[in-house]
Formats: C-alpha cells, structure tokens, sequence
C-alpha cells in the first residue's frame, strides 16, 4: 500500500491508516499485488469547522450566598448547552446566573448542527467564604454613658462601624467599638465586616436608651396594730417589689403593711422601669409598743 495526499505531504504503507486534516484534502492510495498488479483509488475527505471560541465573560470568585452571571455572544447557526461538575446544572441560555455553594466548573459546548462539530470551553468559579459578625454588648443602657461593642478579630479582615443616636468615642476600622450614648433614645450599632476575598456580612443590634429610674418613698412610723402606708414617690418606675423587713412582700405602687411585733424593721423598695432598668431605697421603719395596761 502507497498512500499519499493532494495536497502533498502524506505518505503511509498501513492498510488502515488514522489520519486526521486539519483541511479539506485528498488521500491518493495505490495498491501493488505480489505479482506487480496495481490499482488506483481516492478518498475525499472535507475537514468541516469547529465552533469558534466563545470569549466567556465572568467572574472567576464569588461570596458564598451570592451570584454571578457568565455570558458569551454565540452565532446564529450554532446550538449549545451548559453543563456543571459538580452536576446539577443546565442551561440553554448564552446569559446564565449561577449561586454555586462550592467550587464549581461549568462547561459550555457549542455544536454546529450541519455538521456535528462540536467544541467544550470551562469556566472555573471558586467559592469564598463570608464573614459572619456577631456584636456584643449592651442593648440596653440606664441612662446615659459609655458602652463598649466588639466582634470576633478575624486576621486581615476590615471592620466600618456605624452608630444611630450616639456618638463614636473610638474603635473605628477595628473590631472594638466605645460609644457614648449622650441622650435618650433608642439607638443602633451596626457593623459591615469584609474579609479578604472581598466578601462582607453585616449585624446591627438596637439600643435602647432610656431614662434611669431613681427608688423614693415616704412613710410614717406608728405604733403597733396600725398599718404603715407607704408612699412611692419614685421617677420613671413601671414595676414595685417592696420586702417589710418579717419575710413579707408586695409588688404594689402604694403599699401598706401591719407588723405583728414591735420593732424596727428594714423596708426596702425595688423598682424597674419599661426595660428593666432597676433601683432600690431602704428606710428603717420602727412600729411603738403600745402601753400594757394593768388594772
């Protein structure tokens, strides 16, 4: 066997050979018995196109959580497909937006219909991880003052602090924040954390600022039988916890209470207001004995 090419440059003795053109092409083959005979014979092969390459636009990162849109521009006469690895995905759209949750490679083939030919191009999108802050510190202050706020440090990561009804004493761009809340009012600390990547998560707690209540009573000492009444003349309280001093309570604004004993006792108030804020008075309150008449 002689095989050879139009245009030239091919040459084999194989009975079968494997050729593979990169153009269209002739293969010339001539065949030669043992006894000299010959015969001539030609093959013509058309080396059709592949689909051309298909300049894919995207990303190659993305925030976990977060999506990103690759796109190319194909022909008219061209089909195609998308496909993942991991599997899971497709798409028949030149603009497609994914949300991958791992590292994941899409693969795009483009098939000219006429002709079977077929190429695969993919696209590689890694999958960073965002921060995840969680602000500790006061949400509540009785009265006004100074609170301190922190996050976890996470090395090389970028912290923007921003504060609603108070004003920033210190900690901005670090993971600890001082802040001086100055009036009363219900405020907000809110926290943007960017790592590395690029990738930012936020937290916010509310703050409420409120007015400190202060314990005040009034009372009159009595001789034993009568009732103490006890007057609260206390600021910006909502709840009343009294104790007599004999191992009874009560949970009243204006309390009462009859002691069984003469004596002084501890009588001490405890108050709170709308978010818990608390204060407590005590006042020694002394009950006579009252004369023991003999006949």
């Amino acid at each position: 066997y002689q095989w050879t090419s139009s245009p030239a440059g091919y040459h084999d003795t194989a009975s079968n050979p494997y050729v593979k053109p990169k153009s269209t092409i002739v293969y010339l083959l001539k065949e030669i018995t043992s006894y000299g005979c010959t015969k001539n014979g030609t093959v013509d092969i058309t080396v059709n196109p592949n689909p051309t390459s298909p300049n894919i636009r995207t990303k190659d990162s993305v925030c976990i959580g977060k999506s990103s849109r690759i796109q190319f521009h194909p022909p008219g006469y061209i089909s195609y497909v998308w496909n993942s690895i991991p599997t899971g995905f497709s798409s028949n759209d030149s603009i497609i937006n994914v949300s991958p949750v791992t590292a994941t490679a899409y693969i795009l083939t483009q098939t000219i219909p006429s002709t079977g030919c077929y190429r695969n191009d993919t696209i590689k999108i890694k999958v960073n991880p965002i921060p995840a802050p969680v602000i500790k510190g006061d949400t509540v202050m009785c009265g006004t003052g100074i609170s301190t706020y922190n996050v976890t440090n996470a090395a090389a990561d970028s912290y923007s602090w921003q504060v609603k009804s108070g004003k920033l004493n210190s900690g901005q761009n670090t993971p600890n924040l001082t802040i001086n809340w100055n009036a009363i009012s219900t405020g907000q600390v809110k926290l943007i954390e960017t790592n590395r990547f690029g990738c930012a998560n936020s937290d916010s707690i509310i703050v409420n600022v409120s007015n400190k209540p202060v314990a005040g009573f009034h009372f009159l000492n009595v001789c034993l039988g009568n009732p103490i009444y006890f007057k609260d003349s206390s600021t910006f309280a909502k709840s009343w916890s009294w104790e007599f001093g004999d191992s009874t309570t009560s949970n009243i604004e204006n309390a009462s209470h009859i002691y069984s004993h003469s004596g002084t006792y501890k009588v001490t108030e405890v108050i709170k207001n709308t978010v818990g804020c608390a204060d407590s008075l005590s006042y020694l309150a002394i009950v006579y004995p009252v004369p023991d008449l003999q006949w």
